[in-house]
């Protein structure tokens, strides 16, 4: 009999294990899945999407970011301008920006800095651009 019931002891407290562990995995998922939407959420609000502008005395350039890592710029310096689209990609404190396709392509690579709806992008050669959210 005792052998008996240490076996359905055994096999209570296996099966109890293993619904503790299954429930807890799911509720992980959808912590996860929230944790990722906030981000985004949070990236949209006070992150690199929306659009940036730099307007020093006759220059102004505009540069749009967008969810799908593209965007677009402006750039205009008296009467000339400019604009083209562009995809990015962002990591850690980098921003790499390519303009152009196939044999026209041109990376730039920055690092770059958001606090108090500010952009701050700087070269490798320490060339320091400063664009304020609109």
């Amino acid at each position: 009999m005792k052998k008996g019931l240490k076996g359905l002891l055994l096999v209570l407290v296996l099966v109890l294990g293993v619904a503790v562990i299954t429930g807890c995995e799911k509720k992980d998922t959808k912590s996860e899945e929230t944790t990722k939407k906030e981000e985004k959420k949070e990236e949209k609000k006070n992150g690199l999407i929306g659009t940036w502008e730099l307007s020093e005395d006759d220059f102004t350039m505009t540069m749009i970011f967008k969810d799908e890592q593209k965007g677009s710029y402006k750039v205009s310096e008296g009467k000339d301008s400019d604009e083209s689209d562009f995809t990015y990609k962002k990591d850690d404190k980098k921003l790499t920006i390519v303009y152009g396709k196939d044999e026209d392509k041109l990376e730039n690579v920055f690092t770059y800095t958001l606090k108090d709806n500010k952009l701050t992008l700087t070269t490798d050669t320490d060339d320091t651009y400063t664009l304020t959210r609109k």
